[in-house]
C-alpha cells in the first residue's frame, strides 16, 4: 500500500481535469462545491419528502377517544295508556243545622184577669198568691186591706180592689192602657240574645191628679229587663184619678208585663 502522505498527494479528478486550466472558472468551482451541494440536497429533499408524508397524517390524525366511565342518567320508559287505580273518595254529607231564628216579640201586656172579671187588675192578695211558692227577688211587701171600704184619710193609698170608682186611662180604660205599654216598650238586646224571657210584676201608684208614681218591681225577670219595665210606667201619661165618696184618692195598683221570645218554625 502506498504510504499516507502519498495518498494525500494523489490529485483529484477535478484536478487532473483542470491541470493547466483557468481554475478561476465558474465550472471548477462548481465542481469542487458538488459533493457538498448534493449532500444537503439530498438531505433537503428527505426533509420536504418527510414533511410531505408526515404532516396529513398528523392534520387529520383523530383525538384520542376518552371514554366515559359515569353511569348517565337512568331513562323509565313511561306508558301514557296505563291508567292507575282511583280510589273514590266519598263525599261526606252535608250535616244539616236546623237553626230557629229569634224574631223580635214586643214584650206582652197580660191580661192575668179572668174572664167574669173583666178588665179588673189584681188586688195584692192575689199577687202574694201567684207568687208564693216562686222564686221571688225584691219583694215589696203589701199592707192588708179590709172588705169594707175605708175612709179618705189624707193621702192614704187605697188598693184597686176596693176603690169606688176606678182611675181610667185614655177613652178604653185599662185596654187602652196595655195597648200603649205594647207600643212603648222595648225589650232590652242583651237579656233577649241570651234567652231571658219571664213576666214582671210592678206595682204602682195613680196619684190625684192622675200622675204614676212609687213604680217598684214585685217579682224580677233580669235587671235590664225591671228598668225597662219600670222606665215605660214612669212615662205613662196620665189617668184620670180615682175617686172614694166622690174625692179623688190616690189608688194602688199591681201589673204584669211578660217579656217573651218567639221562635220561627
Amino acid at each position: 500500500m502506498k504510504p499516507k502522505d502519498e495518498m494525500e498527494n494523489v490529485p483529484s479528478f477535478d484536478e487532473l481535469v483542470f491541470e493547466n486550466r483557468n481554475k478561476e472558472y465558474g465550472a471548477y468551482q462548481i465542481r469542487k462545491r458538488y459533493n457538498v451541494a448534493l449532500i444537503w440536497s439530498i438531505l433537503v429533499s428527505a426533509v420536504f419528502i418527510s414533511a410531505t408524508v408526515v404532516t396529513p397524517y398528523v392534520i387529520y390524525s383523530e383525538p384520542p377517544i376518552i371514554k366515559d366511565t359515569l353511569i348517565g342518567p337512568t331513562t323509565i320508559a313511561f306508558d301514557p295508556d296505563i291508567k292507575l287505580p282511583v280510589q273514590e273518595i266519598e263525599k261526606p254529607k252535608p250535616v244539616m243545622v236546623s237553626i230557629k231564628p229569634l224574631i223580635y216579640t214586643a214584650p206582652e201586656v197580660v191580661d192575668t184577669l179572668s174572664p167574669d172579671e173583666g178588665d179588673k187588675f189584681l188586688t195584692s192578695d192575689e199577687v202574694n198568691a201567684n207568687v208564693k211558692n216562686e222564686n221571688v227577688n225584691d219583694i215589696i211587701p203589701l199592707r192588708d186591706i179590709n172588705n169594707e171600704i175605708p175612709e179618705v184619710e189624707n193621702n192614704s193609698i187605697i188598693d184597686i180592689g176596693v176603690i169606688s170608682e176606678k182611675p181610667f186611662f185614655g177613652t178604653d180604660g185599662d185596654n187602652e192602657f196595655r195597648r200603649w205599654i205594647a207600643q212603648n216598650i222595648r225589650y232590652p238586646q242583651a237579656p233577649q240574645e241570651a234567652g231571658i224571657q219571664g213576666k214582671v210584676y210592678l206595682q204602682f201608684v195613680i196619684e190625684k191628679d192622675g200622675g204614676v208614681s212609687n213604680v217598684q218591681v214585685l217579682r224580677s225577670v233580669d235587671p235590664l229587663i225591671d228598668k225597662e219595665a219600670i222606665r215605660v210606667l214612669e212615662s205613662s201619661p196620665k189617668w184620670s184619678p180615682g175617686k172614694q165618696q166622690g174625692i179623688a184618692v190616690r189608688v194602688r195598683y199591681t201589673f204584669p208585663i211578660a217579656f217573651v221570645i218567639s221562635e220561627l218554625n
